[in-house]
């Protein structure tokens, strides 16, 4: 898998999001970092930078695992952040699905700035 790896704009750090298959129930404990807020460890398996299934633990917040549940064996929004040669992952409770394309909404490049006009409706009961 190719990561694209961005720039955080406010820690400086380089970070990229990808999807991760979740393979373990979050763990009971809950921890809490240094700016106190509270997470859960889980365990991931993703497609390495060599196309090798890897799994690697990753913590997942409070604000993502109220959201409801996370099931194993499916696949959930990650972002990895390179901090000091290590890398550090955190899981969404966003499931993986596949992007829009413009053809999903009739995107026609000649229509930009077009101004629709109002249609008659004829014999509409409601």
């Amino acid at each position: 898998m190719k990561f694209n790896f961005k720039k955080n704009e406010q820690t400086g750090l380089a970070q990229a999001q990808f999807q991760a298959k979740l393979i373990s129930p979050l763990s009971e404990t809950t921890l809490q970092n240094s700016n106190g807020k509270n997470y859960k460890l889980v365990t991931l398996e993703f497609e390495n930078s060599k196309g090798v299934a890897q799994q690697a633990s990753a913590a997942i917040y409070e604000g993502n695992y109220s959201k409801g549940e996370l099931t194993p064996g499916r696949s959930y929004l990650t972002t990895v952040t390179i901090n000091e040669g290590k890398a550090y992952l955190q899981m969404s409770h966003l499931e993986n699905a596949a992007q829009a394309s413009a053809d999903d909404f009739g995107f026609d490049e000649a229509e930009i700035g077009v101004t629709a006009t109002t249609a008659q409706v004829a014999d509409v009961k409601i």
